[in-house]
Parts: structure tokens; C-alpha cells; sequence
């Protein structure tokens, strides 16, 4: 699978939230796993994003097709008349589709591509986050 480019600041971690009938519930990416029940939908929150200033967050795994839904990318720019250099929010939306285990990896790297990936010193985390995703019935 071809990795997708996010440009962001370096937040502290990843936000989620779910979005179901019911409830929202937030979490961050340290907890590692998250369940859900068919249909419903998982929010990502990157943060902050200034595609300016190098910061980039690349989406290095999207999921298996048969557990959930391509990621739907979500971005309130901040600029609101041609402003350059302006930042926004990005997060993306995952919906639930059908039972089973999958995983999202996201990959921060600073000024540099995902094949010579560098976080910068205390600009990201130096690892992927990985965020293991059940879905039942």
C-alpha cells in the first residue's frame, strides 16, 4: 500500500473519538486499541497542521477494506482569504463496516519523506502509532 502524506505540527499524541448511535467517547493513541460495533465511526484527530513548517504526519497502514471504510480525510484550514502560510486541523474519520481485528498506522517524520523518515528532535513521536482496531457486530 502506498502511504499518504499528512503534513502537521507535532502534537502530543493522536486523539480519538467515537461516534456511534449513542455516545462519543474519547481516547488517546498511547492506549493502543480501540473497539467499535459495526457502523460506527472512529475519528482521528491529528491536531494542528502547517504545511509550512516541514512537519509531516504520513498514514502508513489504512485498514483492511473488509473491517473498515478508506480513512475520510477531514481539514479546517485557518485561512479564510488566501492567506499563505496558514495552518488548520486535520483529522480523518474511519467507519466500521464489517467484524474483525485491523490496524492504522500513522508515522510522523520532520522535513523528510517517509523512506528516510527523521522525527526531529522532541518535534514528534520517533515511532509509528499504531492503533489496533475491533470491530464486532
Amino acid at each position: 500500500m502506498r502511504p499518504r502524506q499528512l503534513t502537521a505540527l507535532p502534537a502530543a499524541v493522536l486523539a480519538l473519538a467515537l461516534s456511534g448511535c449513542s455516545s462519543t467517547e474519547h481516547v488517546g493513541v498511547d492506549v493502543g486499541s480501540v473497539t467499535l460495533e459495526k457502523g460506527q465511526t472512529l475519528s482521528i484527530d491529528i491536531g494542528a497542521v502547517n504545511a509550512s513548517i516541514g512537519d509531516s504526519w504520513y498514514v502508513v497502514e489504512s485498514g483492511d477494506r473488509a473491517v473498515v471504510a478508506e480513512p475520510r480525510r477531514e481539514y479546517d484550514s485557518d485561512c479564510r482569504g488566501g492567506e499563505v502560510g496558514c495552518g488548520g486541523k486535520l483529522s480523518y474519520e474511519v467507519k466500521a463496516v464489517g467484524v474483525g481485528e485491523t490496524e492504522l498506522v500513522f508515522r510522523y517524520c520532520y522535513r523528510s519523506g517517509l523512506d528516510a523518515c527523521d522525527p526531529g528532535p522532541g518535534r514528534g513521536p520517533a515511532t509509528p502509532q499504531t492503533i489496533k482496531v475491533t470491530v464486532t457486530s
